[in-house]
């Protein structure tokens, strides 16, 4: 079976990461079937939703230790082939960000290394009480990949982001949602009702405003304030005068709920 399953029911696609024996651990193979899944859904007009999590008892434990992804030194390839294939990897959190669907990670168990740095992409995280949260590259002797050590300060902020990567403590879900890493918490055998229930509520949005507001936030980080504020005033005015914008306005005066279409 594939490392990487997809199933688009309605407007949501629910991506699962198919290695429940290792833990859904994080190898070449899956992470390359991985961006070519994020590539199809973010290409899928009639998605609005996209929701990652993990087969069986974990959500995604990291790389896998025992193949590929943490293999010893590789002297046999060269080190800047190594670097190259190392950030191609890497380019699979940033089209999980670039998504412009909502992307929500259902984190169904472990969460680590690579595994926590794939969720940090999503928009939403919602996970079960019972879940552990870690960033684990230190205690693999690695400094870390998939964009941890960018999303973690631009998510949390440099100390949040130095303690988690410095000290590598197991945060329980709990603590978790304290730090600011989950959005919200649910009782383990709820979690799939509370996940199908926001990404219903994700799903009923105009497609177009949720793309623009994605594309805003993104900018939002390494845009100077003047940049930003002349790509958002155009994002806003063609939002504006998009067919779901008078759709809302026509589904307000009329006290029913709006049919978007994305146009």
């Amino acid at each position: 079976m594939s490392e990487v399953l997809l199933d688009v029911k309605d407007s949501v696609a629910r991506i699962t990461l198919n290695r429940p024996e290792r833990g859904n651990g994080v190898t070449y193979a899956l992470a390359a079937r991985l961006h070519d899944v994020v590539a199809e859904v973010a290409a899928c007009r009639d998605v609005r939703v996209v929701v990652l999590t993990g087969a069986g008892r974990q959500f995604c434990v990291g790389g896998d230790l025992a193949g590929d992804a943490f293999a010893a030194a590789r002297h046999d390839v060269p080190v800047e082939d190594d670097v190259r294939a190392q950030l191609e990897r890497g380019r699979l959190t940033e089209a999980i960000r670039a998504l412009p669907q909502v992307s929500i990670a259902a984190i169904n168990g472990g969460c680590a290394g690579a595994g926590l740095a794939l969720a940090l992409a999503c928009d939403l995280r919602v996970a079960a009480e019972h879940a552990m949260l870690r960033t684990a590259y230190l205690d693999a002797g690695v400094s870390g990949d998939y964009g941890i050590t960018w999303l973690l300060p631009a998510l949390l902020g440099e100390a949040r982001a130095r303690e988690l990567l410095l000290l590598s403590e197991k945060l329980d879900a709990k603590a978790a949602l304290r730090y600011g890493l989950l959005h919200r918490i649910v009782p383990g055998p709820a979690l799939d009702i509370a996940v199908d229930a926001l990404a219903e509520r994700c799903a009923a949005h105009a497609p177009l405003a949720v793309a623009a507001i994605k594309q805003n936030l993104a900018d939002a980080l390494g845009v100077p304030l003047g940049e930003h504020l002349a790509a958002e005033a155009r994002r806003q005015v063609a939002t504006a005068r998009s067919a779901d914008a008078a759709e809302a306005a026509a589904a307000f005066l009329a006290r029913r709920p709006p049919d978007f279409h994305g146009r």
